[in-house]
């Protein structure tokens, strides 16, 4: 007679794990941080500002 394969055990169902897992705390987001300078307006006419200086040079 041919040599009977051994009975298979039935695959163990998946353990469930011990904790779900938990999601990584999120950290609030920090308020937006002042500008240290007030934002410069541009010049209203390009060139206006080496006008200036040479005015003031002279």
């Amino acid at each position: 007679e041919p040599p009977r394969a051994p009975p298979r055990e039935p695959p163990l169902p998946p353990k469930p794990p011990l904790e779900p897992p938990r999601a990584p705390p999120r950290e609030p987001p920090l308020p937006p941080k002042p500008p240290l300078e007030p934002p410069r307006e541009p010049p209203l006419l390009p060139g206006l500002n080496d006008i200036t200086v040479l005015v003031d040079l002279s």
